[in-house]
């Protein structure tokens, strides 16, 4: 619930301090709404999940992995890439990898 107010504010925020710019939010606004959005969804999913598990008494593997799949879209796009090393990138290449292989 305070991600969503956070986002809301951030929004309100942006929207109100713009000036004359067709852009709603600029690139440094960005990166600090995305990774709130992208946790809200990521809660909603896992909320779904257990709501599904609740129900049905089963743990459906395409959900879990869906959670995966935003979860690493988060990442690729809050990461810093100038910054983050050869095994950073590495390591979530293989993620990336392993993630799609299990959804295949």
């Amino acid at each position: 619930m305070l991600e969503i107010i956070e986002l809301v504010y951030f929004f309100i925020h942006s929207i109100t301090t713009s000036e004359g710019n067709w852009l709603v939010f600029s690139k440094e606004q960005t990166h600090e709404i995305l990774p709130v959005f992208f946790s809200i969804i990521i809660a909603l999913e896992m909320i779904d999940s257990f709501n599904v598990y609740i129900k049905e008494h089963q743990v459906k593997v395409l959900n879990i992995l869906l959670i995966g799949f935003v979860a690493i879209g988060r990442k690729l796009l809050t990461v810093d890439f100038a910054h983050a090393t050869g095994l950073d990138n590495t390591g979530l290449g293989i993620l990336i990898i392993s993630i799609s292989l299990s959804y295949f």
